[in-house]
């Protein structure tokens, strides 16, 4: 966050050492990309040719003139040309169909033949193929599939709620619920039933409506064998077996079964006009 607000205040606060040198960084890892320029050091070699680099970007680059094949392919035919302007010449050869045809095979997951919108979307996609989670958490032990997912999970630990209602300012750690809470103020409920007139506002929500139009309860009690549709459903009901009432009241520590109870009841103590108790929860 530090480093994106010196992007609209332009603040610089790395020197370079040199002492002929002047100039200032926002961050740590440009300033020591940058030093290097004073030194000859070049760590970067390539294998093929031993050639040294003082960036690793330079050395990828360098790495393709090595590879006939990694110039720049057409990638509709076969061909490959030794700089940009020759691929474009000859790419304007092939027909509008061909070059249509050819994005679209691009985009094609090689597992599933599913077609995505980018190639963004296309690396996110193939990961859910594979057992690879590149983007580790720097809190816990969990990794995800891709970055999005890992930022979001990054804010359970940070407590950050950047995604702010325009209506009632209540925060958010991600976007879909803010998108799905406003809704409760605009009234909008995109996702219609297809066996009734219901309509909701989050897709999980009409997930779990469409199951009452189904005989299928794969959620069964252990202790009584009567059947369910939800988990949810399922671990409500084994409360009626074990007595366990997780949901304690934050006034006078009352404790309940259900948080539907427990929420009435919390409002009975603002009704009242009393004062807010601070009981251990039992």
């Amino acid at each position: 966050m530090k480093q994106h607000r010196r992007l609209h205040t332009n603040e610089r606060p790395y020197k370079c050492p040199d002492p002929n040198c002047f100039k200032m960084f926002r961050n740590l890892v440009t300033l020591k990309q940058h030093a290097s320029v004073h030194t000859n050091m070049r760590k970067y070699k390539c294998e093929a040719c031993g050639k040294g680099f003082k960036r690793r970007s330079h050395l990828m680059t360098h790495r393709k003139t090595h590879d006939q094949h990694q110039r720049f392919r057409c990638g509709i035919c076969p061909d490959s040309f030794n700089n940009l302007g020759e691929l474009l010449s000859h790419r304007s050869s092939h027909t509008e169909e061909e070059l249509k045809l050819a994005n679209k095979d691009s985009l094609k997951c090689p597992e599933c033949s599913k077609i995505l919108l980018n190639k963004v979307t296309l690396k996110n996609h193939m990961l859910t193929h594979s057992n690879e989670r590149p983007f580790p958490c720097s809190f816990c032990e969990k990794s995800f599939k891709n970055k999005t997912h890992r930022d979001n999970h990054l804010r359970l630990h940070t407590g950050e709620k950047p995604f702010i209602c325009r209506f009632c300012k209540a925060a958010f750690t991600v976007s879909e619920r803010l998108v799905v809470h406003e809704r409760i103020h605009t009234g909008e409920t995109p996702f219609k039933c297809n066996m009734c007139d219901k309509a909701f506002r989050s897709k999980i929500n009409l997930i779990q409506h469409s199951k009452i139009h189904s005989d299928n309860r794969p959620f069964i009690c252990s202790l009584c064998a009567r059947a369910f549709r939800r988990r949810e459903a399922l671990d409500m009901h084994m409360r009626t077996h074990t007595g366990e009432r997780p949901y304690a009241c934050k006034m006078c520590g009352r404790a309940f079964k259900q948080k539907g109870d427990c929420n009435k009841h919390q409002k009975t103590h603002f009704k009242s006009g009393g004062p807010v108790l601070e009981t251990p929860l039992v």
